[in-house]
């Protein structure tokens, strides 16, 4: 998605697909900002302060910026592992990974193993997992199967 901030000496848009979220605290200036950045060495867009205290005193930032500082890391680390549907023409799924795939013919989404055979990406899914498609598991997109934290 574009996002077009309006930022005083500053244009153009970012792709919401390309960007990291940042959680950058400051002892210095008394906050916790979450920025946008769109690759290593440019702008940080800051988009939210993360504040765990009612009176605007320093004593209590000092005492919360911990926990506020917690708090910024999770939620970039949560927005930053968001997975994505890819192309599979970008060939850049794993090969020895069972990922997500989205079917073709119906938009139906099975998990297994992305393979190019006569220029055409199919799935091959697990010998117990049984699936018919009537378009040659011929597949258009694929997603990195998440990782859940069983904390």
């Amino acid at each position: 998605m574009k996002i077009t901030p309006k930022f005083d000496f500053v244009s153009g848009s970012f792709d919401t697909d390309e960007v990291k979220m940042l959680c950058l605290p400051s002892d210095n200036h008394g906050k916790v900002e979450l920025c946008i950045n769109e690759h290593e060495g440019s702008w940080n867009f800051p988009i939210g302060n993360i504040k765990l205290h009612s009176r605007d005193l320093y004593v209590d930032f000092k005492a919360t910026l911990e926990d506020a500082t917690k708090l910024g890391n999770e939620i970039a680390r949560r927005w930053n592992e968001f997975p994505l549907w890819r192309p599979v023409t970008d060939e850049q799924y794993p090969t020895d990974k069972e990922v997500l795939c989205r079917m073709k013919s119906n938009g139906a989404i099975v998990s297994g193993f992305i393979y190019k055979e006569n220029g055409v990406y199919k799935v091959a899914t697990s010998s117990d997992f049984h699936f018919e498609d009537y378009g040659d598991y011929e597949c258009d997109l694929y997603m990195l199967i998440p990782e859940i934290n069983n904390d």
